[in-house]
Parts: structure tokens; C-alpha cells; sequence
């Protein structure tokens, strides 16, 4: 679950975000421009083997400001995902990048992923470290895609009793994952989720992995300003109980 919000700006291709020009710079401020940004986030996705999808841009009035999203060819179980980046050339915003499954570009200044990287345009911003920049961030995106990979697959094995549904339930509706109006919808999810996630030592139980997935599969219904919010807050409810089994 991927969006660029353009509230305030408007929706741009490629071609007119690179036409962009950059500002002269003095000793102190060094900005660089949206095309130097996308084409070094470019080249380090391809020094990784990583494809593109798709791309969405959004420009300021004045062209200072610009906003993008791109989705990649690497999969997470089975959901694409997401590099967001931003930059400005009036001194308002750094270069700032993220990604994840899901990932919010917002022009509020709403900037959500997994993993997330910002640089301010000082004097020693120049080419070379843009591209360091954008390397790491590329880099670091798939290493934190690859933690998340293996953390998600390690809830299959934990078990959740019954008595601890209600606990965790409650956990997720006072964290505010979802509403209490929302609880049947949930246990609807978890038997969705429990009906296709069949095999392996668990196969006929609940597993954590389940109770993650149900309140992931009903967060379908939410804005992604929502999502973002609510998916740490699971992840930190599903970490926290996993810690708790793996040292009982």
C-alpha cells in the first residue's frame, strides 16, 4: 500500500521534475537539484539489480518543493515495495528518502516507511556524497526489507492461545490498531487468515503470524494516513508478545 498525496501540489511527470533547475548556492547552503536526487536514487537501484514499476511525482507552484514515489520489482510477501523521496531547493526540506510496503509521500510533510533517511542541504552536500547518500539509502531500504521478511516469518511459529486473543485484542484497541467497533470485523479477518495460512507446526492453530495478518487485512479499509500510524503500533504489540513467548 503505496500513495503520493498532492493536496497542495500538483501531479508532474519525470520530464518536468528534471527540468528543474538548481539555485545557486553559497558557503553555507548547497541545494541540489530533483533531478541530481533522481537520478542518483536511480543509479543506486540499478548498482542493487532493482527495477521500477512505476513513478509519481508532484511540484510545488514555484517548482521548489518536489514529492515522488516509485514502486520497485522487490516483493514481500507478495506486496511490492515502495521508495518515497523528497527535496526542496528553497531551503524548507532536506533530501529526505523512505521506503517499505507502505510507504506515505504526503506534501503536508506527512513522510512514512520502514526505513527513513534525511540530509540537509549544507555545504558539504555535494555530488559524491549524494550518491553515498543515496547508495546507503537503497542499500539500508533492502536490508531493513530483509529483517522484516524474517521477522514476519518467525511469527508462524508462535503460538497464541485462546486466552491470550483477548488480551491482545485489547492491546490493539487501546493502542489504537483499530476501534472496538471494529472487533467482529477482526475475528472475521483471523479466520480468513487462518483458513489460507494452513501447514507447518501450527497448521489448525492460531499463530502470531495470523493475529498480525488479521489486523493487517483489516486495515484494507483505512486511509494510509491511518495505516501508518496503526502498522508500528501492531508491529510493537506482535514484537512484544513474540519476545515474551521466545523467553518463557
Amino acid at each position: 500500500m503505496t500513495q503520493l498525496m498532492a493536496a497542495n501540489t500538483r501531479r508532474v511527470d519525470l520530464q518536468e521534475v528534471m527540468a528543474v533547475p538548481s539555485p545557486e548556492f553559497t558557503d553555507s547552503w548547497h541545494p541540489i537539484s530533483h533531478g541530481e536526487v533522481v537520478t542518483a536514487l536511480k543509479a543506486a537501484c540499478d548498482t542493487h539489480g532493482i527495477g521500477i514499476r512505476s513513478e509519481e511525482y508532484s511540484l510545488s507552484a514555484n517548482g521548489a518543493k518536489m514529492f515522488g514515489v516509485w514502486e520497485l520489482d522487490l516483493l514481500l510477501n507478495g506486496t511490492h515495495y515502495s521508495l518515497g523521496l523528497r527535496n526542496a531547493i528553497d531551503k524548507s526540506l532536506g533530501v529526505g528518502v523512505t521506503a517499505g510496503t507502505k510507504v506515505l509521500v504526503c506534501d503536508n510533510l506527512c513522510f512514512s516507511g520502514d526505513y527513513i533517511k534525511f540530509r540537509k542541504h549544507t555545504s558539504g552536500l555535494d555530488a559524491d556524497e549524494l550518491q553515498t547518500i543515496a547508495h546507503d539509502a537503497v542499500g539500508g531500504a533492502i536490508i531493513e526489507m530483509e529483517k522484516l521478511y524474517d521477522w514476519q516469518n518467525g511469527l508462524h511459529e508462535i503460538y497464541v492461545p485462546k486466552n491470550d486473543h483477548k488480551a491482545m485484542v485489547y492491546d490493539m484497541v487501546v493502542e489504537g490498531v483499530f476501534s472496538g467497533g471494529k472487533i467482529n470485523r477482526f475475528l472475521q479477518c483471523l479466520e480468513e487468515e487462518r483458513a489460507i495460512r494452513k501447514g507447518g507446526a501450527l497448521d489448525g492453530a492460531t499463530s502470531l503470524y495470523n493475529m498480525h495478518g488479521a489486523a493487517t487485512r483489516l486495515m484494507r479499509d483505512q486511509s494510509l494516513i491511518q495505516v501508518a500510524k496503526a502498522t508500528p503500533k501492531l508491529n510493537q504489540i506482535c514484537n512484544d508478545y513474540r519476545n515474551m513467548k521466545l523467553a518463557a
